[in-house]
């Protein structure tokens, strides 16, 4: 990830978990080279709770555990090929996704 004009930011590749406030996360816009997901959770997760993301067979693609309590994520990785599905877990709750171009929002 690379920082762009206007303090925006630009996927190149490689792997970014980043959990936080959902009021404080932004959208990476259409000038990605990567897919990504946005995640908002059904409720706030305490700081030490470990996300992690599963492809459809079940294995870990990555894994993040914050130091902060949170209620959203951003997520990209090799892996999150456009009309895949994985799952996304967060203590107890799980959320299905389809990775579509671009930005999937959940």
């Amino acid at each position: 990830m690379r920082r762009a004009a206007g303090g925006s930011a630009k996927l190149t590749g490689g792997t970014v978990i980043a959990a936080g406030s959902s009021g404080m996360l932004q959208d990476l816009g259409g000038d990605t080279e990567q897919n990504y997901l946005i995640v908002h959770f059904g409720s706030a997760k305490a700081g030490g709770t470990r996300l992690s993301v599963l492809d459809e067979a079940g294995k870990e693609l990555g894994a993040f555990t914050p130091a902060r309590s949170y209620t959203a994520a951003i997520i990209t990785m090799k892996g999150l090929e456009a009309g895949a599905r994985c799952t996304v877990t967060a203590g107890d709750e799980k959320i299905e996704a389809r990775i579509m171009e671009g930005a999937s929002i959940y």
